[in-house]
């Protein structure tokens, strides 16, 4: 599903470090509905 609607060709700060926090976390993350995956599958893990 494209989140095209969302996307920005230049992110603003927030969106950079929000970048940068999942990176290292160690996920490969799309801005968009993945965000919530990822935050999902993080409270299931733990």
């Amino acid at each position: 599903r494209k989140t095209s609607g969302y996307f920005r060709p230049s992110l603003g700060k927030e969106e950079n470090r929000m970048l940068l926090l999942t990176r290292r976390e160690g996920e490969n993350i799309m801005i968009g509905d993945a965000i919530q995956f990822q935050v999902l599958s993080v409270s299931e893990g733990a």
